[in-house]
């Protein structure tokens, strides 16, 4: 049987709280998943070798950098994330960008994930993101791609960790955000159960890396693709902005 999600309170308290509140929430959740896999095949063999101690940093301030009125945002993410499928041809990212106030670059392309091949590779795009015409962001966004949710649970940690490890040899200090798998609604399947910890763990584990729960997300989505449409572009969008107010770092408007 697989987990069915579900919801919890504490998560929808975060809002406005401290901004360790979000950060062991989300942690919260990780510890649930593996402590509720009876309920689905026991997920604890494939993240035990990958349980780093959670960081106390507090979330680095973002602030708009040199020469700009607002901050730039650099979002990361694969097809699942594009506005293709949205009904008002919006992608969440530019979505999450009015919502915010801030300028985004959104680097969206066809099977994007963080273990795509060649150029569609997360690190290799990250390093090769046009800093000299765009200028450094001042956040950046990490989005698993549909192909990263059944790839090998080692294969899939190395690649998180490289391309967190590229946005600090690019941009030195600038905040990172890892926002959860995306599988909408109905059951989680075991690869997406052990994927989703490991990728949790990861963020949890960096300083100056935030997580985005996405665990009890639903959104309407594509029945191929599993993309967000219509109004689950809106719903992804708001589940990232919930997150950044509630560490405080976005001012309200």
């Amino acid at each position: 049987m697989a987990l069915r999600r579900g919801r919890c309170s504490m998560c929808s308290l975060i809002v406005g709280g401290v901004p360790q509140t979000a950060r062991w929430c989300a942690a919260l959740w990780v510890s649930a998943l593996v402590l509720l896999s009876g309920c689905a095949r026991d997920p604890a063999p494939y993240i035990s070798k990958y349980d780093p101690v959670l960081a106390n940093a507090p979330f680095p301030a973002i602030a708009a950098g040199p020469g700009r009125s607002d901050p730039l945002v650099a979002i990361f993410g694969d097809n699942q994330a594009s506005g293709a499928a949205c009904s008002s041809s919006r992608s969440y990212p530019e979505i999450l960008g009015d919502a915010l106030g801030w300028a985004v670059e959104a680097n969206i392309v066809v099977d994007g994930g963080y273990l795509s091949s060649g150029s569609g590779r997360m690190a290799e795009r990250i390093s090769n993101f046009p800093m000299s015409t765009v200028g450094t962001p001042d956040l950046f966004v990490l989005q698993a791609g549909a192909s990263d949710v059944g790839s090998l649970s080692g294969d899939l940690v190395v690649a998180v960790q490289d391309s967190i490890r590229t946005v600090r040899e690019i941009a030195p200090g600038v905040p990172v955000v890892v926002v959860g798998l995306l599988w909408g609604n109905g059951f989680m399947s075991e690869d997406a159960s052990r994927n989703y910890v490991d990728i949790a763990r990861v963020a949890l584990g960096a300083k100056g890396v935030g997580f985005v729960n996405t665990y009890d997300l639903r959104f309407a989505q594509d029945p191929v693709s599993g993309a967000p449409v219509d109004d689950g572009c809106v719903t992804l969008a708001s589940a990232v902005e919930a997150y950044l107010r509630s560490l405080h770092v976005v001012s309200d408007r």
